[in-house]
């Protein structure tokens, strides 16, 4: 221990657990539910400093060193580890009253600066990936509220919608991380949903607290277009896409979708080649989604519409629409004017729908699909 007129310091090393850290008065919410995601026991060093003037002009600040060696951190890419992989962490807290800054980093490719009051971010970046060195160009130079920008190896959709899912589960939205965060905008070299994966696409995200949903905008050559992501994991998705470019060789098919006649198309069994045979539908979300230019590397397979509901044997697709190569489903309605002028019409259309059955007793994925029985060239 030291100690001098203006404040005494303190210096302590040990081991401590996520729910110790977690239990300490002074700790922000947004740092609380980091460490709900932390198991095991961490070493640390740790510098105290308390004020001892009273008249609250020198801030009390707590510097922690850890590696993490440990403990395991169940976060999305790139911040997930292991007990035994070490993941520095340093932490350096200012706090006077109710006011608290937070200055840190996690391992080489993230850092972050945090005002908060009351336990809430009020304000901060958080910078993410390479080129950490832009992070103190960057600092003075963003918007109010949370801010996050930079970089990304990988990002993996279904990981990151459940992580944010649960910043959200238990306790209202307005207390929630999507009050506090303005925007994030990253570069991804790699990004993958549901078994698929695009080239250097740009991401920004914004919440919607009206809607309860992520406002996510996605643009690159391989994708253009609105991802809406509920704060409720069982609230429908919603893709509404521009385009969608998924890599491919031109042998490449959906299916029965190749260069033949319509009745070939319907009608033949021959065994086509699927490029969806690799995923479970089952483990899909509930999803509105649709596009207006579909392609499978240079080929075009037109504009798709649909709701997916997956259960237990696979997944069911209702308000299918499309349009591919003349052949169109879903898209067609009778007015009001055809209607009167010839009573045949007012019975009402069938609904496209189909199923999508999945054998998971197998190596190789199996999908059946039943198409709708009327539509129209």
């Amino acid at each position: 221990m030291d100690g001098n007129l203006e404040s005494i310091g303190v210096r302590a090393a040990g081991l401590v657990t996520p729910e110790q850290l977690i239990a300490w008065p002074m700790q922000s919410e947004f740092v609380q539910d980091i460490l709900g995601n932390m198991e095991g026991q961490l070493a640390y060093q740790a510098n105290l400093s308390i004020d001892q003037t009273g008249i609250g002009e020198v801030p009390n600040r707590l510097i922690i060193d850890s590696t993490l060696l440990g403990a395991s951190l169940a976060l999305p890419h790139p911040f997930m580890k292991s007990v035994e992989v070490e993941l520095p962490l340093k932490l350096d807290m200012a706090f006077s009253g109710d006011q608290q800054r937070i200055l840190g980093s996690l391992g080489p490719t993230l850092s972050f600066d945090l005002e908060l009051e009351q336990g809430e971010i009020r304000d901060g970046l958080v910078f993410v990936g390479e080129a950490q060195g832009n992070f103190e160009n960057l600092r003075d130079n963003v918007s109010e509220g949370l801010v996050v920008l930079g970089n990304m190896d990988r990002f993996e959709l279904e990981q990151w919608s459940d992580f944010l899912a649960e910043f959200n589960s238990d306790e209202s939205v307005s207390e929630g991380m999507s009050s506090t965060i303005e925007f994030v905008d990253v570069q991804i070299e790699n990004f993958q949903f549901y078994g698929e994966e695009l080239s250097d696409v740009n991401m920004r995200i914004t919440p919607a607290l009206t809607q309860d949903n992520w406002e996510i905008a996605l643009q690159s050559n391989s994708v253009a277009g609105q991802v809406r992501l509920p704060f409720d994991s069982d609230d429908y998705l919603s893709v509404d896409l521009q385009y969608l470019r998924l890599p491919g060789e031109e042998s490449d098919r959906i299916g029965p979708l190749q260069e033949v006649s319509i009745e070939q198309l319907l009608f033949e069994e021959e065994e086509p080649v699927d490029v969806l045979a690799d995923i479970d539908p089952r483990e899909l979300p509930r999803m509105h989604f649709s596009t207006n230019e579909f392609f499978i590397g240079d080929r075009p397979y037109g504009s798709w519409s649909f709701t997916l509901n997956p259960n237990s044997e696979g997944a069911e697709i209702d308000d299918l629409a499309f349009d591919f190569r003349g052949l169109r489903l879903g898209l067609d309605s009778v007015s009001s004017e055809e209607t009167e002028n010839d009573p045949l019409d007012s019975e009402p259309l069938l609904v496209p729908h189909f199923s999508w059955h999945f054998d998971g007793a197998v190596p190789v994925s199996y999908t059946h699909l039943t198409l709708p029985t009327i539509c129209s060239v």
